[in-house]
């Protein structure tokens, strides 16, 4: 149902790599272990096979060493030169079990006792026959294991190069290989936020670098605004005003489902998304922001699951289950984002989603405090659904500009009164996204994201 991202196939391939890596470290030790078994043995006659398995040994552990390094780093040049050891030792594998099968077929079993070092050793031909037997066999199993490990570092390998032609000057260069026709295909990790005055302020702090603008269509529509992307602080990074770029569509008018499912053909790992929120609680003040962990459906008119049952859309009934609502491990990197900057959080909170785009009269903003709310906002539903429904990780950031209509010591909320704080709260909003990106930077999601995904699948009948 839900297309694995790219960076979850390279979280895979890389702990593939670390596993090669182990088992061949396991496969060096067997070897020095048989080598010094047999110098005792036969000690000087096998004095020359001792010293090219030594030597071999050794070339292969420093390949392994440069290998893990590569990984770690992400630098797929360091990957070379253990793909030379793997053909090298593939081709030596192969070549003595081909050598050995032609003397077992010729029944030259003196050529096969000298090719072990024992042709000074007396040794029948019924026991050098067996020995060449198991020899061959054991030689082309571990070829064949090599071949595979061999397949899976060079689809590394060649993961990790595309990569990195993200960060040349430009994505769309020539030399890349990636064209404003197949970026879709483009391996890159992203990390997604949604307001409009964020968009602004990046813009006008000239922090994105390589930034391009898509204009994309889905089987849903066009998304409300082209979206942004570029590069902030080393992370492929995704900006998309829900509202559209002159805040033209109402709450109810977005086309959530074009936007949610733009996202995820651009391969977004995780989306963050900003709500201008009205406060229900009193300890939830203007200019507060509240990292929200559960929510109240009050929509009425939107469009909650991608499975209609309409041409080119997905079959069938997905009965998504919305228990966590939001993803725990990127709230937890917003709550440190926020706390860094020293601006009031709280770290839970229940949103209730209106369809607006009217304010909430007196009488509903008071049923809403009895529901359980804590703030109010128009956007979050259907988004935190529609996520679900495709496996993306998503977390929402409440900034808080307004009693909502509760309180009668207070003004009822209105536009200008919104707008007013909320540019106010731009610039923390600004600041709370940076921190976040450096922390998505190193952020591991594979397992978060195959766990959504494998339960979005599941919900499907």
């Amino acid at each position: 149902m839900v297309e694995t991202s790219n960076r979850i196939c390279c979280c895979n391939l890389r702990t593939a790599a670390y596993i090669v890596a182990f088992v061949e470290v396991l496969l060096c030790i067997l070897c020095v272990y048989g080598l010094i078994h047999n110098f005792q043995l036969f000690g000087a006659t096998y004095l020359l096979w001792f010293i090219v398995g030594i030597i071999s040994v050794i070339i292969i552990i420093v390949a392994i060493i440069v290998l893990l390094y590569g990984i770690k780093k992400d630098k797929p040049r360091y990957l070379l030169p253990h793909l030379s050891a793997q053909v090298f030792l593939i081709a030596f594998l192969l070549i003595v079990a081909l050598i050995v099968l032609l003397l077992l077929l010729f029944r030259s079993y003196h050529g096969i006792r000298s090719l072990l070092g024992r042709g000074d050793y007396i040794m029948s031909d019924d026991s050098t026959r067996s020995i060449g037997t198991i020899l061959v066999l054991v030689y082309i199993a571990v070829a064949i294991l090599e071949i595979f490990f061999l397949w899976i570092v060079w689809k590394l390998y060649k993961y990790l190069k595309e990569y990195h032609k993200l960060y040349s000057k430009d994505p769309f260069a020539p030399g890349n290989n990636i064209t404003r026709q197949n970026w879709r295909t483009a391996p890159v990790s992203y990390c997604l936020t949604d307001l409009h005055y964020l968009c602004t302020g990046i813009g006008q702090l000239d922090i994105m670098k390589n930034a391009v603008s898509i204009d994309l269509d889905t089987p849903f529509g066009k998304p409300s605004a082209p979206i942004i992307r570029g590069e902030i602080d080393g992370v492929i990074v995704v900006l998309l005003s829900r509202h559209g770029d002159n805040h033209e569509y109402s709450p109810s008018a977005v086309n959530y489902r074009a936007n949610i499912w733009a996202l995820k053909e651009l391969k977004c790992d995780v989306i963050i998304a900003s709500a201008a929120s009205g406060s229900l609680k009193e300890e939830i003040a203007p200019g507060h922001m509240v990292v929200v962990d559960d929510f109240i459906d009050r929509t009425t008119k939107r469009e909650q699951t991608f499975y209609d049952g309409k041409e080119h859309h997905p079959k069938n009934v997905c009965h998504i289950p919305m228990v966590p609502a939001f993803e725990d491990k990127l709230r937890n990197i917003l709550i440190e984002s926020i706390k860094e900057i020293e601006v009031p959080v709280h770290t839970k909170g229940t949103i209730v989603c209106i369809e607006g785009p009217r304010f909430s009269s007196r009488a509903e903003s008071k049923m809403y405090r009895l529901l359980g709310g804590d703030v109010i906002n128009m956007t979050v539903v259907p988004e935190v659904v529609l996520c679900k429904e495709l496996g993306i990780p998503y977390a929402v950031i409440a900034l808080i500009t307004d009693y909502d209509s509760w309180k009668e010591t207070d003004k009822a909320v209105d536009v200008t009164y919104v707008l007013e704080t909320l540019k106010l709260n731009s610039a923390n909003s600004l600041k709370v996204f940076l921190n976040a990106i450096k922390k998505l930077r190193n952020a591991d999601f594979t397992l978060v994201s195959e766990g959504l995904q494998m339960v979005a699948k599941m919900s499907v009948m």
